[in-house]
C-alpha cells in the first residue's frame, strides 16, 4: 500500500513539473525590463543635479552633526562609521523633504539604552488619521546601513498608515 502511495506522490509531482505552462518560460524581452528596473535608481544618482542635491544634504548633515556632538558633549557618536550623514551614509537624498513638504510628520527623538547609551532616530507618521495606528520599529543589523538608508520604508509604511520608529543602533550613525 506505502509503495503505491508514494508511486503515486511521484507520478503527480512529475506530472505537475512536465505541465509548466509556456508564461513561465525564459522571456529575454521580461528579463531586460527586469534588470533596467534595477537600474532605475542609479541613472538618476549619477545626474549631476542628484550629485549636487546629495552633496547639499551630505554638508547639512556633517553640520548637524558636528552641531549636536558641541551641544551634547558627553554623547558619543562622532567617530562612528556614518555619524555625518555624508555621501553614501545620507542615504536617497530626496527623502530629506518629506516632512517639510507635507507629506507627514518626520521627529527626531533620543532614548536611552538599557546600557545607558543615548540612541538616535525618528519617528514617522502621517497628519490625518486614526488616533490609535499599528506602529513598526525598523532596525538595522549591518554597521553599512545607517537608518537613513531605510527611509524610504519607513515613508512608505507611514502612507499605509502606520506609525513608524527608524534608529541607529548603538554604536552607529549617531547613537552612542
Amino acid at each position: 500500500m506505502q509503495g503505491r502511495a508514494l508511486t503515486s506522490l511521484v507520478a503527480f509531482v512529475l506530472s505537475t513539473l512536465v505541465a509548466v505552462p509556456p508564461s513561465a518560460a525564459f522571456d529575454r524581452a521580461v528579463e531586460a525590463e527586469n534588470y533596467s528596473k534595477g537600474q532605475e535608481r542609479q541613472a538618476i544618482y549619477n545626474t549631476p543635479e542628484y550629485q549636487a542635491k546629495l552633496r547639499a544634504v551630505g554638508t547639512q548633515n556633517r553640520l548637524d552633526s558636528l552641531a549636536i556632538q558641541a551641544r551634547d558633549p558627553e554623547r558619543n557618536f562622532i567617530a562612528h562609521v556614518c555619524a555625518s550623514g555624508e555621501d553614501g551614509c545620507a542615504g536617497d537624498a530626496r527623502l530629506y523633504d518629506w516632512g517639510p513638504k507635507g507629506y507627514g510628520i518626520v521627529k527626531p527623538v533620543l532614548f536611552t539604552a538599557r546600557s545607558g547609551a543615548t540612541i538616535s532616530g525618528h519617528v514617522w507618521a502621517t497628519g490625518s488619521g486614526p488616533a490609535k495606528r499599528p506602529g513598526i520599529v525598523i532596525t538595522n543589523g549591518s554597521i553599512q546601513a545607517d537608518e537613513q538608508m531605510y527611509w524610504f520604508v519607513a515613508q512608505t509604511l507611514t502612507k499605509a498608515g502606520y506609525v513608524v520608529l527608524t534608529s541607529d543602533p548603538q554604536g552607529q550613525g549617531q547613537s552612542d
